[in-house]
């Protein structure tokens, strides 16, 4: 499965985490709805998929994604986002693809039950291998904040990588080891 995906059915794992009173649920208009977000910057990070259960890898987000304080993040063109970053999707649009959080307030009002998982650091340890493997094999969109995915690989796997155009797909940059990039470069 593309890592630039999220599984529908097959994200249904676990209950809901957060509840969201109804009457917030309700409102429709934009100013109202700009009070459901709770800025997770989960929407904003790549999924994917382990076992089934898409992963918002931490640090593995949209280059316009900004963290703001105590977890909090923001959009740095949030004003023109669909303009300056034709991937971004709004909320409405966003919840049945599954590209929001599992527990978003947007995805709950709008009746969707799948979407991304954030798991936390000791939940995320053993899952790194498999989604570095991931991230190897298929790549990452373009979109991707460069600098933090090659930290991943540093921090996780040990090793330096860098990053290159997909030939097979112009919208994907591939993830090789150093080593190996200087070695292909030489033929």
């Amino acid at each position: 499965m593309p890592i630039d995906s999220v599984p529908g059915d097959d994200a249904r794992h676990g209950p809901v985490a957060e509840v969201v009173a109804p009457d917030r649920l309700a409102r429709d208009d934009v100013a109202d709805d700009n009070e459901l977000c709770r800025r997770c910057g989960v929407s904003c990070h790549l999924a994917i998929p382990v076992n089934g259960l898409p992963i918002a890898v931490p640090g593995l987000h949209c280059r316009h994604l900004t963290e703001e304080s105590r977890g909090r993040f923001g959009c740095a063109v949030y004003a023109n986002r669909l303009e300056v970053a034709p991937w971004c999707h709004r909320a409405k649009d966003a919840a049945p693809l599954g590209f929001l959080a599992r527990d978003c307030p947007y995805a709950l009002r709008d009746g969707a039950r799948n979407g991304k998982v954030r798991p936390g650091p000791a939940a995320l340890r053993p899952l790194w291998p498999a989604l570095l493997a991931e991230i190897r094999s298929q790549g990452v969109p373009f979109w991707v904040a460069q600098a933090p995915l090659v930290e991943i690989f540093r921090r996780h796997a040990g090793i330096e990588v860098d990053l290159v155009a997909d030939p097979a797909r112009p919208d994907h940059l591939q993830v090789v080891e150093r080593a190996m990039a200087a070695e292909q470069g030489e033929r």
